[in-house]
């Protein structure tokens, strides 16, 4: 983002506006803030679908969001082992994948529901990343259709011109 400031700023508009007597604040608002918006916006949603993808694989590792809660599952009296499981104290979709992945072998749609959950959602995340990022070049063929149409010649010999005839009563 800093790179894009810096490139704006050498813009000859934003020296004019320095130069009329605008403030920083002004600048800002008025001329750099348009362009960054939009960046920051495709910015902020490709960081939503990394995230998710980070929930992902750390709900692998079992080291969950809401929290994690450790119980004991089996206690053996002879040696005095526990075995433990974790669990997901908020079952978010990464923890009801890591929870549930030890039975993926015979009960599959514990594991699927979530991974297509998630699988869905990252796509859907990615489509409007794409969108927004080719909806600037979907203007431009836009504007090239339209200014290509308004670029026909008119000329006189185009045209027929009939002329109709007006009745006047007369009273």
């Amino acid at each position: 983002m800093q790179n894009e400031l810096d490139a704006l700023s050498k813009k000859e508009y934003i020296d004019s506006a320095k130069i009329m007597g605008g403030s920083h604040s002004h600048i800002f608002r008025k001329h750099l803030a348009p362009f960054l918006y939009p960046k920051l916006l495709i910015l902020f949603v490709q960081q939503i679908g990394q995230v998710l993808i980070i929930f992902a694989h750390l709900g692998l590792l079992n080291v969950f969001i809401g929290g994690t809660d450790v119980r004991v599952i089996d206690y053996d009296m002879k040696t005095g082992e526990e075995t433990t499981q974790s669990f997901s104290m908020s079952n978010e979709w990464a923890g009801l994948i890591a929870q549930n992945f030890p039975y993926a072998q015979s009960f599959p749609w514990m594991v699927l529901a979530p991974v297509l959950a998630f699988a869905l959602s990252i796509l859907a995340i990615n489509s409007i990343v794409y969108g927004l990022t080719n909806r600037k070049t979907l203007r431009k063929r836009e504007v090239k259709a339209s200014t290509s149409k308004s670029n026909i010649l008119l000329r006189q010999d185009h045209f027929e011109f009939k002329q109709t005839r007006t009745s006047s009563k007369q009273g």
